[in-house]
């Protein structure tokens, strides 16, 4: 409200919030998995809730972030998945329900990306590994790109998915990892070990 009654127009909006703990079934806190949801999920859905009336008069879009972790499963994960993957299903349903009303609504899923929340992430990894560097290699050996994404790969597609470039584009997933997720888990076991 306060851009519009500044006079702006709101043409698009970015949900890119995130924060994760790990935890099983038996090791996550009902209060680790509230934080979890209400930043990943919720946060999305109140955010989408109040842009949608001006989004609707100017024909806008919405792009959530989601994860990789929502369209794959990894350990210890399960409120960091679950509440990813319901990002997914967030926007899917602001496409259909919205999209007759002009607005578009898309996911970003990124692997890992150079950031400093991935470099914590990677904390223990990297003592293992040699530093940072050591642990990214090591997080995306099995990705085709072999590297994390940067930041502005990642924000150019969302800048993409934002525009009229993108006019046709409604309810779509775009990963942006390197190609990890199309890595069949139970084939690596055949990788030559030079790749």
């Amino acid at each position: 409200s306060q851009l519009t009654e500044a006079g702006g127009t709101l043409l698009g909006l970015v949900c890119c919030a995130g924060s994760g703990k790990s935890g099983t079934a038996l090791s996550q806190t009902l209060e680790g998995w509230d934080g979890i949801l209400r930043t990943n999920l919720t946060a999305p859905f109140l955010a989408a809730q109040a842009c949608l009336p001006e989004l609707i008069t100017n024909s806008g879009s919405i792009v959530i972030v989601s994860s990789l972790a929502g369209l794959r499963a990894g350990p210890a994960s399960i409120a960091y998945s679950s509440a990813k993957a319901g990002a997914i299903q967030l926007a899917r349903c602001l496409a259909v329900d919205h999209g007759p009303q002009g607005v578009r609504s898309n996911v970003v899923c990124p692997g890992w990306v150079r950031t400093p929340m991935a470099d914590d992430a990677l904390g223990d990894l990297a003592a293992d590994h040699g530093g940072l560097e050591g642990a990214y290699t090591k997080a995306t050996s099995l990705a085709p790109d072999r590297r994390p994404a940067t930041a502005d790969e990642v924000a150019e597609t969302i800048a993409w998915l934002l525009s009229k470039k993108a006019s046709g584009i409604n309810g779509a997933t775009i990963t942006v990892d390197g190609g990890a997720h199309v890595v069949d888990a139970e084939s690596v076991v055949f990788l030559p070990p030079t790749l």
